[in-house]
Parts: C-alpha cells; structure tokens; sequence
C-alpha cells in the first residue's frame, strides 16, 4: 500500500502491475467495485474509486485511512502486538455477525486504522493480485498464514494462531521453498512449538497457539 494524490486529494493506493499484463489487468479493473470492509464504531464497505498510472505500472486507489499494515504488527513486542491482533479476531467476528461471506486474509490487505478499527481490503482483487505475484511475494504474506484445506471460521482460526506464533517466535510456524511444501507441512503440523522457540513462554500459552494451528 501506498499514500498517492489524486485531483488534488490524498488516496489509498495499491500497485497492481505494468501495463504489458493487458488480461490480467482486465481481470482485476473488472473487479474495482468489489467491496472491502472499514470495521470501526460501524461497519461499511470500502471500494477502490479509480486506476492511475505511474510510468508503466498502474495504481487502484479508494478512499485514504490513516492506518498501519497487518504485515508491521508482526515485528512488534508481544505485548504491543496482543492489542492489535485481538482488535483483529474482533473484527472478524462484526463481519461473521453481519452475514459477510468469511474470506481468506493476507499480511497485507489488511490495515489496522489509527482510530481503532480494521480495514479489510477487497478480497476478490487481492486474489487476482496474488496470481500475479511471484511465490517469494506470497509467502510471507499469504501462504504462510493460510491452510490449502481449511475454509471459513477453521480457516480464520488457523491465520490468527499463525500470525501469534509469528509474533511470538519472529518466524513462521511453517516456512518453505514452495507453496507446496508449506502446505504440506501444515497438513502434517510439522512445527516447533512455541515454547521449545521461546523457553520462556507459558505452556499454557503455546498449547493455545498450537491448537489453534491444528495440535490437540
């Protein structure tokens, strides 16, 4: 994400590739009015407005919030980042609440807003968005935090275990050279507890976070 000036007004912004990628270009501009999702005091959608181009890469830009990425909590103490993902699980649950079809999410489609809330960027256009980046790109951002079986709330509870464990151990609880081989590690909960990482650690804690990731 990026802050850009459009017509003079500051806007939210997004790389979504060069022009040469003509069809998937098409594929994403057909999907601009999909919704995202500004959970705060309400809940509303949030869309993309428009396409601008910088040289031969293209932007989709919508209305600008003051906010961090999901991705920089991570690097946080676990005591500063607890706050941010337990707005995070919160805000899932609004969604759930209001019928909103549950959605897979990555580190960075995700903002949390100076004022306390979550936005969750359109997911349909960061699906696209994903065909068209490298695996280098998605791992830490996507596959590392989503299970290739899970769906819905299951799926959900996996990508918040995975992003504790990340805040606490500073590593992934499954990493790999493939998309492939990380699912395949997730399939068959090849990891390290959490408190064989970090010594320190409550059991209690690390058995929490280890079955939320799939370990009784």
């Amino acid at each position: 994400m990026t802050e850009i000036v459009e017509q003079g007004v500051k806007r939210l912004a997004i790389p979504i590739g060069p022009a040469g990628r003509s069809s998937s270009l098409a594929r994403i501009l057909a999907l601009k009015g999909s919704p995202g999702w500004l959970v705060a005091e309400t809940v509303r959608e949030w869309r993309f407005e428009g396409v601008t181009q910088n040289g031969t890469d293209f932007f989709l830009y919508g209305p600008f919030v003051p906010a961090r990425p999901l991705d920089s909590i991570l690097d946080l103490p676990l005591a500063e980042a607890l706050p941010f993902l337990a707005r995070l699980a919160r805000s899932l649950v609004r969604l759930k609440e209001m019928a909103v079809p549950l959605f897979s999410l990555q580190t960075d489609s995700v903002l949390l807003t100076d004022d306390a809330g979550v936005l969750f960027l359109p997911p349909e256009i960061f699906r696209e968005i994903r065909g068209l980046r490298t695996f280098e790109t998605n791992s830490d951002t996507f596959e590392a935090v989503n299970h290739p079986d899970l769906r819905g709330e299951a799926l959900l509870s996996f990508t918040i275990a995975s992003l504790l464990y990340r805040v606490i151990t500073k590593r992934f609880p499954f990493a790999g050279a493939s998309a492939e081989e990380i699912h395949e590690q997730a399939r068959k909960l090849e990891l390290l507890s959490p408190d064989r990482a970090v010594p320190e650690l409550s059991p209690q804690i690390s058995s929490l976070v280890a079955a939320g990731l799939g370990r009784a």
